[in-house]
């Protein structure tokens, strides 16, 4: 498609249903399924039998106290490119 092409976006009716609108590509897949198996480590989970570390936990607590999250991040993320330029990665 070229640049000056606008790719035209299908707009659903009312009456269709959500299978309608999925990709015939993936409608025949089928779900991943977790089966409940009585372990105390389930490594297929990515699951961890010990708890982070109350020490972490509070660096992190503190370091999300520092940002505020009523606004958007700065789109041209000038605080990570100086942080890049200070650290000379190119």
């Amino acid at each position: 498609m070229s640049s000056n092409e606008v790719k035209e976006r299908r707009v659903p009716e009312r009456s269709e249903g959500i299978a309608d609108l999925v990709r015939p590509d993936l409608a025949d897949l089928k779900p991943y399924v977790v089966k409940d198996v009585p372990h105390r480590i389930k490594m297929d989970a990515n699951e961890n039998p010990f708890d982070m570390p109350d020490q972490i936990r509070e660096l992190i607590a503190e370091e999300l106290r520092r940002h505020p999250f009523n606004r958007y991040p700065d789109p041209a993320a000038r605080d990570c490119g100086k942080v890049r330029r200070e650290r000379c990665i190119p």
